[in-house]
């Protein structure tokens, strides 16, 4: 579906009715030069792609952040965002942009929050009607996508024209090449959590389960006991739980494995030796640092996504299915080795991401607010 075609200037529920009456009149004020940075992800504040962009952006802008469900006050305040904005930064879904046309001078940005294509996403793989999943990506202008074999992915995934899908790259992938940024994150981290210095630091980011429609807790197959008296002298064990997990996964504390949440995944990726996940799209990012990625994949013939990419050939390292295979190889530095698989998939997923990504998305649109 093309702009403009097919939308609800409604509310979906009734408890959006009452900013309909001041909907209409926002349709009618002045269009603002401005770059609005619109998010859906956190609540007064931007994050990931969107964050390691803004301070690249000339002349006005703004940030309206949001986490949903939105009370009347917040789609208000969207709605006003995304009716009066010249041009609307986003990195995930704004239901706010199927509900009415935009104006013929106005752009619409998507950064989207994960680089490459992993699990099936947009219509592909929504929770919504695939109408209105649809209809709320038809207004885009630029999607920018980590590298130019997932540009087709995108275009299908949100129903957009495959030129407006640019491989300019992700944002915040410009962090993996910044040198002095790395050695920033990495005594920000020490400092705080002093136990990690000379040892082997391993991330464990595992990705959300739909069990009974809750996402927030996070259950693996994992006796972490054992765990912890299986990990090498050296080795410390890091667990990054996926932001929608807000629910403890450790049942109590171990001196060698660690549930954070004081910094990103990504600033915790940076100062790590290795990545153990098993569905996330983390993998895209951290290739990048050319580092070992192992997968815990033990509810492989039941996960509910299905994927892009050809899984397991596809994917930069090896998959167990049981916590002794884990284990064995944890064990074992000498089978922490990069094959050729490893290269091929930076090069397929992430031609794009070269450190440069905030520049030439930035430059794109500081250019449309020059538009007359």
């Amino acid at each position: 579906m093309e702009s403009g075609e097919k939308f609800r200037p409604i509310p979906e529920t009734e408890a959006e009715e009452p900013w309909t009456k001041e909907v209409e009149k926002l349709k009618k004020k002045k269009l603002q030069n401005k770059v609005t940075f619109v998010s859906v992800r956190s609540n007064g504040e931007l994050e990931g792609n969107a964050l390691a962009l803004y301070p690249y952006i000339n002349g006005e802008k703004k940030i309206c952040a949001y986490k949903l469900p939105h009370d009347n006050e917040a789609a208000l305040a969207m709605s006003e965002a995304v009716l009066t904005s010249k041009v609307i930064v986003t990195d995930d879904y704004v239901k706010y942009l199927r509900y009415f046309p935009l104006r013929p001078e106005q752009r619409v940005v998507q950064l989207w929050h994960a680089c490459g294509a992993f699990k099936k996403f947009g219509q592909r793989g929504t929770n919504i009607p695939v109408p209105t999943d649809i209809a709320t990506h038809a207004q885009y202008n630029l999607v920018s996508v980590s590298g130019e074999n997932v540009r087709s992915i995108y275009a299908d995934a949100f129903d957009v024209n495959y030129q407006k899908v640019q491989a300019l790259g992700t944002p915040r992938t410009d962090d993996y090449f910044n040198k002095k940024l790395i050695s920033k994150k990495k005594r920000q981290i020490y400092l705080k959590h002093p136990k990690l210095l000379f040892k082997s630091v391993i991330v464990y980011a595992p990705t959300f389960r739909d069990t009974d429609g809750n996402r927030n807790e996070f259950h693996p197959e994992i006796d972490f006991d054992l765990l912890s008296k299986s990990l090498l002298p050296n080795q410390i064990l890091l667990i990054c739980p996926h932001p929608i997990m807000d629910a403890p996964i450790l049942p109590h504390e171990y001196r060698n494995i660690l549930e954070v949440r004081d910094f990103s995944t990504n600033d915790y990726m940076l100062i790590s030796d290795m990545l153990i996940t098993d569905y996330s799209s983390v993998i895209f990012e951290y290739a990048l640092l050319g580092k070992p990625i192992a997968f815990f994949c033990y509810d492989l013939l039941r996960y509910d996504r299905d994927f892009y990419l050809k899984y397991p050939d596809d994917l930069p390292g090896d998959v167990f299915k049981t916590q002794e295979e884990l284990t064995e190889y944890l064990r074992n530095p000498e089978k922490h080795v990069l094959t050729d698989k490893y290269t091929t998939f930076v090069k397929k997923y992430m031609s794009a991401c070269d450190g440069h990504s905030c520049e030439r998305i930035a430059q794109l649109i500081n250019s449309y607010m020059e538009e007359n």
